[in-house]
């Protein structure tokens, strides 16, 4: 039934060059590849919706997904799967329907990783990797479009390391972007970094592994002792599984897994040179984005002051508590999330269509006249804002 549902592709392009610090990578001239899975549907509008006629009156949704650090893209296989199976079941009552839809692994996880290893430097700056997102996004042509015939609209949906990178994402290019589920982000301090650094290393020295000896061991790692270990059953085999890479070492073929220890050390340390930026532009976030901030009601791995932090500052905030659930909600709890997701596409389905252009010089001049007053109108109307 899948195979009928969509296709999958991994695709390669380049991340963004120069990064933004000479850390990043070993020399000044490395570029760095980045690896994506890009799912399509197969489904014709006969499948699609009775009614052949409508269907070009359906919004073009194109999801975005982005893995946590130590994660990678196969993380969103089994909600991506879900939405497809969605719309094929509501397919006589849904007004929106699937374009593209887009998971990354960021360029020193997983299959990135293995065609960067030789380049990476120690540092991983969370803002190139929004970037390098953002490039993905152009280069696939995922512009969004309020026409009377076609509406598209990209939502992008993030986990801890990529639910801070959504968030810069609806900074740095508002227009590509209709809304934003950001689940648990990582995306606030309070200064206090040594206790931070202090349970980063005690989580890295005692948890995390990434060599072993045979796929047994590796098996009961992540079965039994990784953080990972109440990840849904089909999540924690498609991620194992993708990470999975055999390697030669002393004449002996062991298992190496593609998102190393020491990577995801460097992606976590990183946030420090970027988390205070990051918390200063959430409010800067055009509140023409919906945000919706999704958490776990027994989250811990942020600072609790972190949650009305970021439902304050953020302009255009829905906010969702998960009961019960931890900062992995979107691997443990994925039916959940899938539901969330889908909910989310039928509202912003539901938003007032605006169409903005005119088809000949005299509508679009009238056009300008009348955005230029709302606009004067708007400026007038704030109070004067402190830089």
């Amino acid at each position: 039934m899948k195979e009928k549902l969509f296709t999958k592709i991994k695709k390669t392009t380049k991340a963004v060059f120069p990064r933004s610090s000479r850390l990043s990578t070993l020399s000044s001239e490395d570029v760095l590849s980045i690896v994506y899975n890009e799912f399509e549907s197969t489904l014709s509008c006969d499948d699609i919706v009775c009614n052949k006629n409508s269907d070009s009156d359906k919004v073009v949704y194109n999801l975005v997904f982005l893995h946590g650090t130590g994660m990678n893209k196969e993380i969103w296989n089994y909600h991506i799967e879900k939405i497809f199976e969605y719309c094929l079941v509501k397919k006589t009552e849904i007004n929106w329907k699937l374009g593209k839809v887009i998971s990354v692994d960021m360029v020193n996880h997983c299959d990135s990783y293995l065609l960067n290893r030789d380049k990476l430097g120690v540092e991983y700056n969370w803002i190139d990797g929004s970037k390098d997102v953002i490039k993905i996004m152009k280069e696939e042509k995922l512009y969004m479009k309020e026409e009377k015939r076609k509406r598209v609209k990209n939502i992008l949906i993030g986990h801890s390391l990529g639910g801070f990178q959504v968030l810069m994402i609806g900074f740095l290019e508002p227009n590509l972007v209709d809304s934003i589920l950001s689940i648990d982000p990582v995306i606030y301090t309070d200064g206090n970094n040594e206790r931070t650094i202090k349970r980063f290393s005690t989580l890295y020295s005692s948890i995390l592994k990434s060599e072993f000896k045979n796929l047994k061991e590796c098996k009961e790692y992540f079965y039994k002792k990784s953080i990972f270990k109440d990840f849904h059953p089909r999540i924690l085999e498609d991620y194992m599984k993708s990470e999975i890479n055999y390697v030669e070492k002393n004449g002996e073929r062991r298992i190496e897994l593609k998102s190393n220890v020491k990577q995801q050390m460097a992606t976590y340390m990183s946030v420090f040179k970027v988390i205070k930026t990051g918390m200063r532009i959430l409010e800067l976030i055009s509140k023409e984005i919906e945000v919706v901030h999704i958490i776990g009601t027994k989250a811990r791995w942020n600072d609790q002051r972190a949650y009305k932090y970021i439902r304050e500052k953020i302009q255009n905030c829905q906010k969702v508590d998960i009961e019960n659930a931890k900062h992995l909600l979107n691997c443990e709890e994925p039916d959940r999330m899938v539901t969330l997701i889908v909910q989310q596409l039928h509202r912003r389905a539901q938003e007032k269509q605006t169409q903005r252009r005119g088809s000949d010089s005299e509508t679009r001049a009238a056009l300008f006249e009348s955005e230029f007053q709302r606009h004067i109108e708007d400026r007038l109307s704030r109070r004067s804002t402190k830089l």
